[in-house]
């Protein structure tokens, strides 16, 4: 393509978005009036549409179509040659009636299996599709189509335009109930039976091109004035869309990822030299921005760009995806920021075992917030939560066991918790590991090693195998003395004696104990040792073993006896 043209095409788009972004929306200009004006004196804005028989439904829908499509083609058309960006109050006026005449049409539809988020675009859609179909094919006579009579005298609750499958049907369930409505199937069926009568003429008094005039303008049902300026070839349509739609889009887009990535490699380089508090607050931008972002792109491209159809559904599911997801990141992240603050003051700094539960358990309420925004999302998005926890418990001996570790720990991190049976700091041993806690989660905890390893270990085996060293007391010192079996019987009392007097003169030292464990001369012979080292502190302790085993050796050098020191076995 000729480069002059790319430059067209980038202009126009600019100034689309231009003045998308200065102008008020149509939506917005449509300035709802202090008493609203309706056909009828006796009807009101939120007045249902009769639905007693197909006769009056199928009449009902075409009259409040019919008006519809008067009233916004005349605002629309005595506009264009109006000066400004802006509606009279005039058009304003018939562009609010027209609204109420379209929502009434609408509420003529069963739209009960369209998603919550979906609901208004394919509303419209549905009835401006159904409009164009109906002033297209022939209808019968009003006395051949069924009335309230007819329906009490005949128990009719089904009828079917003849020669189509297009059917009204009486509700038998919900707040509606006993009303005649377009059924559900033809509705799904819309799209399908507009392509097929597409190439058919236009009945008499028919509301031609409306369909197409409402896909292909910008804003609301009634497009904003600026509308009027958009090249006439750029409405083209292509997949459904305009191809200023599609330019639009594209550049909506580029706009979204632009914003995300800035924001993205400044926290990136802003979040590692801050405390952890302000870094933990500062990173709810990211999810903030992008959600905002996704919002912002949602609406400007349903309500301000107008796309439809099946490119709206699969950009709106999309969108509201991205929304949800990071609406749950946002709402983890925000529960850990008030978190992380609480933990800075005093008390928690005083108390680690409390800090780590605060800690954990503003964790644990972020994930349920998360998984709640996420919930909600499925069933706006039209995902049934039902039916997934049905067949959670269908399938709930196979999760059992598959969770079953996961509940365990869990349940093993809140026994630890709730009896206080360790603390971040304290030196402990587990089933052979041992070492410094460094980190108590709600189903692991993390133990360095004495020689730097790090090591997570699940909370359930924490729970069943936990030894504090650092809650003794007292250290037990438990050693034995082998002594060489050439050494004569008559000298152990002398040897037992000299140790227990250097023992017993340690002053950190009680409870002391040397005694003969084994008497062997082809072997050797063993003397235990026996005390509690008064510490709590597992280093010294160790040091303090360690001055005792060279007191023994010393003993036992200075009597000449050759010796050594070994654990009890």
């Amino acid at each position: 393509m000729p480069r002059s043209r790319w430059k067209k095409y980038l202009l126009i788009a600019f100034s689309i978005m231009l003045a998308i972004l200065l102008t008020r929306p149509a939506a917005a200009s449509l300035m709802r009036p202090a008493a609203a004006i309706v056909t009828d004196s006796l009807l009101t804005p939120i007045s249902p549409p009769d639905k007693t028989s197909p006769r009056v439904t199928l009449a009902e829908f075409r009259d409040n179509m019919d008006l519809t499509y008067r009233l916004i083609m005349s605002a629309y058309n005595s506009a264009k040659n109006e000066i400004g960006l802006h509606y009279s109050p005039a058009q304003q006026q018939q562009a609010y009636q027209a609204e109420n005449a379209l929502e009434r049409a609408i509420k003529t539809l069963d739209l009960s299996d369209i998603p919550p988020a979906q609901l208004e675009d394919v509303g419209v859609e549905s009835a401006l599709l159904l409009k164009e179909i109906l002033d297209r094919i022939p209808l019968p006579p009003e006395d051949r189509i069924p009335d309230i009579v007819a329906v009490q005298n005949e128990k009719i609750d089904y009828w079917e335009i003849p020669s189509t499958e297009i059917a009204i049907l009486q509700l038998s369930e919900g707040f509606n109930v006993g009303d005649f409505v377009f059924s559900k199937e033809t509705i799904k069926r819309l799209k399908k039976f507009y392509k097929e009568v597409e190439i058919l003429p236009y009945q008499d008094q028919a509301s031609a091109g409306f369909y197409e005039f409402y896909i292909s303008k910008p804003g609301s049902l009634l497009p904003p004035k600026w509308s009027h300026f958009i090249p006439e070839w750029s409405n083209r349509l292509y997949f459904e869309q305009t191809i200023w739609q599609w330019i639009s889009l594209f550049f909506v887009y580029v706009f979204v990822i632009v914003i995300i990535t800035i924001t993205q490699k400044i926290l990136k380089t802003k979040l590692e030299n801050l405390e952890d508090m302000t870094s933990a607050w500062l990173g709810l931008s990211l999810p903030l921005i992008t959600f905002v972002s996704a919002f912002s792109a949602d609406h400007l491209l349903d309500q301000e760009v107008n796309l439809t159809g099946s490119v709206l559904s699969i950009i709106k599911t999309s969108h509201l995806i991205l929304e949800y997801a990071t609406g749950a990141w946002f709402a983890f992240l925000f529960l850990n920021a008030i978190g992380v603050s609480l933990l800075l003051t005093q008390r928690f700094q005083e108390n680690v075992l409390e800090a780590t539960m605060v800690r954990n358990g503003f964790r644990l309420l972020g994930i349920l917030a998360g998984a709640t925004v996420v919930t909600i999302g499925f069933t706006n998005i039209g995902i049934s939560v039902a039916p997934l926890l049905a067949s959670l418990g269908a399938g709930s001996l196979a999760l059992s066991f598959g969770l079953q570790p996961y509940i365990q720990d869990t349940i093993g991190g809140i026994t630890l918790f709730a009896n206080g049976a360790m603390k971040i700091g304290d030196f402990c041993e587990f089933g052979g590991v041992s070492g410094t806690i460094e980190d108590i989660g709600l189903r692991a905890t993390l133990i360095r090693t004495t020689d730097r390893r790090l090591i997570t270990m699940p909370n359930s085996n924490v729970s069943a195998m936990l030894v504090n060293h650092s809650r003794r007391d007292k250290y037990l010192f438990d050693r034995q003395l082998e002594v060489s079996g050439e050494t004569p019987f008559t000298r152990l009392p002398e040897i037992i004696a000299a140790l227990y007097d250097r023992f017993t003169h340690y002053d950190r030292l009680e409870g002391v104990e040397v005694n003969v464990t084994s008497l062997s001369q082809s072997d050797t012979i063993k003397l235990g040792l026996f005390g509690y080292v008064l510490t709590t502190d597992h280093a010294e302790y160790i040091k303090i073993q360690s001055d005792l085993m060279l007191e023994a050796v010393t003993v036992l050098d200075k009597l000449g006896i050759i010796g050594k020191i070994s654990a009890k076995g």
